[in-house]
């Protein structure tokens, strides 16, 4: 498979071909390998090496052979190194899942390394002294937000079709907005933390991903939509930022929608007739790998 091709594809997309039979998950594997090393150059998204070999993973899973990145917010992937972007905690590694690391691994989600994030993840702009600054695709002066910026950066370079990333006062969303992507901060409880990882954030802190497409992110039917409100980070509601114009210089504009909680189905459904209406797959920034 050829980067120009799997660049143009979607997690569902990809997904189809390898269950298909027209790709090989591990044509699929090599390709991403090279695209991230390639991004990674331009932008400083990655926190060290890619994962070799990639960690275990349900082939036949619904996203099996989907390669994609964690976020470095803690402990998630069973060996792997961790230092939520602080030189304090080098040298930590995590001796067990994320409950939610479990989910992608039966997913069939081919976790190939690990994003940049601010120190601690306490910022909406991911610089740290231990990583540097990670700079977007659309105009590499500038900065991705945060705190899952490594990971916008990524998809929306074409180098993974989505990233896990995490939200509590807008880590997703931000970084969504300000690379063109689609980012939903799920109801609180929505997707599992485990017992204590969510504590941190008194509960307000949603895991999640950051994709380019709704139907990426999508898992729930149609239903009515809710207004937006201020307290909505603290109150649990759930939230998705979608690009929906370009600025004078280029750059994305998000827009942002919110639900009732656990009205995820209502956000998706709005979200995909906002995307029909207003397409912007397909538009890519300059620094496009």
């Amino acid at each position: 498979m050829e980067i120009h091709e799997y660049t143009r594809l979607d997690a569902v997309a990809l997904a189809e071909l390898v269950h298909t039979g027209q790709v090989t998950a591990a044509e699929v594997e090599h390709t991403a390998r090279r695209a991230l090393e390639r991004a990674h150059a331009d932008l400083n998204a990655l926190t060290g090496p890619l994962y070799d070999p990639v960690p275990d993973h349900a082939p036949n899973g619904p996203l099996g052979g989907v390669p994609f990145v964690v976020k470095d917010s803690g402990p998630f992937v069973r060996g792997t190194p961790f230092c939520l972007g602080s030189r304090a905690l080098v040298g930590a590694v995590a001796h067990t899942d994320h409950a939610l690391m479990t989910r992608f691994r039966a997913a069939g989600l081919a976790a190939l390394g690990q994003s940049t994030v601010p120190e601690l993840a306490l910022s909406l702009a991911t610089e740290s002294r231990r990583y540097g600054t990670t700079r977007n695709p659309w105009s590499p002066e500038r900065g991705v937000g945060g705190s899952s910026g490594g990971a916008a950066a990524l998809v929306a370079a074409g180098a993974v079709p989505l990233a896990h990333g995490s939200d509590g006062g807008g880590s997703l969303r931000v970084p969504a907005s300000a690379c063109g992507l689609v980012g939903l901060k799920p109801s609180r409880g929505r997707t599992p933390c485990g017992p204590l990882t969510g504590e941190a954030g008194f509960g307000m802190v949603g895991e999640f991903a950051l994709t380019r497409t709704v139907r990426d992110t999508a898992f729930h039917r149609a239903a009515e939509y809710a207004p937006f409100s201020a307290p909505a980070n603290v109150a649990g509601l759930p939230a998705l930022s979608l690009p929906l114009a370009q600025s004078r210089e280029g750059l994305p504009i998000g827009v942002q929608l919110m639900a009732a909680p656990g009205r995820e189905d209502v956000l998706l459904a709005v979200g995909s007739q906002l995307q029909q209406a207003a397409p912007w797959e397909g538009r890519c920034p300059p620094l496009h790998v």
